[in-house]
């Protein structure tokens, strides 16, 4: 009798995944490198706020892509590398804006000095070929002879022809008579029509809360109204 073989036995069941088990990567967002590159380049102000517009709509944009879009770390990067130089590039701003203000008034003075020391050599030399007489109220302007850009303060502007004064009680005397020449003003910022100095409220301080005058020596300086007493226009050194 021969033996009989065992049945084979039955192979188990292939267990096959569906689909909805597979995983995909993420795919990275391109706002987020645009954010990432732009905030690394973001030492110019239009670059970092590019990059920071774009990375806040990139992270909006992933944080609502269920887990379809990726780059979230690059555009955080991105915004805060953006938030960090437009934060400088506003603190620098502050700090040079009235730097550069500053600068630019200098230069207004130096104009301003170098305007009244011209005028001044000019009214020097007038009274020189008259017998040190200085010239009229009436016709101190067409009398010295000077360009008419020298006329112009920088600080009152184009507008006004002839940005300074002559001062009123100089005028016509004798240098001879002037008591203290180095105190006595010829010229200063004025800007009243006839463009005469004949008391305190004729003055302007119009560079930085100061005004420039020329004296009878010859020199220019800068001068305030607090300590102003009205000697400064009187011959005779008396109010």
């Amino acid at each position: 009798m021969t033996p009989q073989m065992p049945p084979p036995l039955a192979r188990p069941p292939m267990i096959t995944r569906q689909a909805s088990d597979s995983y995909s990567v993420p795919k990275t967002s391109a706002g987020a490198v645009v954010s990432l590159i732009f905030g690394i380049i973001g030492c110019i102000p239009i670059f970092a706020l590019v990059s920071l517009i774009v990375g806040i709509v990139a992270l909006n944009s992933i944080s609502h892509s269920e887990g379809r879009l990726g780059g979230k770390g690059m555009a955080i990067a991105g915004i805060i590398l953006s938030s960090v130089m437009l934060l400088s590039t506003c603190i620098g701003a502050v700090i040079m804006i009235p730097m550069l203000a500053k600068n630019k008034e200098k230069a207004r003075q130096s104009t301003c000095y170098s305007n009244q020391r011209q005028i001044t050599a000019a009214i020097q030399m007038y009274a020189q070929d008259h017998e040190e007489t200085l010239p009229s109220i009436s016709t101190i302007w067409q009398d010295i002879n000077v360009d008419a850009g020298v006329l112009v303060c920088p600080s009152a502007g184009k507008a006004i022809p002839n940005g300074y004064g002559y001062n009123a009680k100089t005028g016509g005397i004798a240098v001879g008579d002037v008591n203290d020449p180095m105190s006595l003003i010829l010229t200063a910022d004025g800007g009243n029509s006839r463009n005469l100095l004949t008391g305190k409220d004729d003055i302007q301080p119009r560079h930085s809360e100061r005004f420039i005058a020329s004296y009878c020596d010859g020199h220019v300086s800068t001068g305030s109204l607090s300590y102003f007493d009205g000697k400064e226009l009187s011959p005779n050194g008396k109010p």
